[in-house]
Parts: structure tokens; C-alpha cells; sequence
């Protein structure tokens, strides 16, 4: 019986925000481990593939970036111009990510 109410008052939503914040936690960890790993193996790496570093070192200062607009719409609220630049800063930190990944791959490919 406490099984099947636990699983309505699911299905009514009652506890949606509190797995929604879970996961999104848990993503935003994830994501965050996984762009920290790839900026420690191109430091690792910056002597021997200097190109790698020099992508890896845009997209630390693009990540910066973000965060900080991410603070300030905190701050200043959900204002369309902060939107916008925040936007094309996400866009930048994405297009960053798929062109060290593409370029590791090719290196590694070619090599």
C-alpha cells in the first residue's frame, strides 16, 4: 500500500523538484569532471602537442566565461541582452569542446 501511494504522489509530481535537482547535480558534475580531465591531460600533454593546449586553454577561459554570465543572470535576473551574449558563449564553450575533441581524435589517428 505505501508502495503504490509513494508511486502516485510520484506520478503527481510531489517529488519531481527533488529528483529533477538530483540529476542536475549530478550532470552538472559529470560534465564538469569530464572538461576538468580533458584541460589536466592537454597540460599534461602541452610540451609534446602544443596546438591540443592551445584549444584546451580557450576552452578553460570560455568555461570561466560562462560561469560568470551564469552568475550574473543569477544576479540580474533573466534580462534578453545577458540571454543573448550568454547564449553565444555556450554555443563557443560547445563548438570548443567538439574541435579538441576532433583534433585529439585526428592526432591520435594520424600519429
Amino acid at each position: 500500500m505505501v508502495g503504490v501511494s509513494s508511486a502516485v504522489n510520484l506520478l503527481r509530481g510531489q517529488y519531481w523538484p527533488l529528483i529533477k535537482s538530483r540529476q542536475t547535480i549530478m550532470l552538472t558534475t559529470t560534465g564538469l569532471g569530464l572538461i576538468v580531465a580533458v584541460l589536466v591531460r592537454a597540460w599534461r600533454k602541452r610540451m609534446e602537442e602544443p596546438a591540443i593546449f592551445r584549444l584546451a586553454r580557450w576552452l578553460g577561459a570560455v568555461l570561466l566565461l560562462e560561469a560568470l554570465f551564469q552568475v550574473i543572470i543569477l544576479v540580474f535576473g533573466l534580462l534578453v541582452p545577458l540571454l543573448i551574449v550568454y547564449t553565444v558563449v555556450a554555443a563557443l564553450l560547445w563548438a570548443l569542446l567538439v574541435a579538441l575533441m576532433v583534433r585529439t581524435g585526428l592526432q591520435a589517428t594520424l600519429t
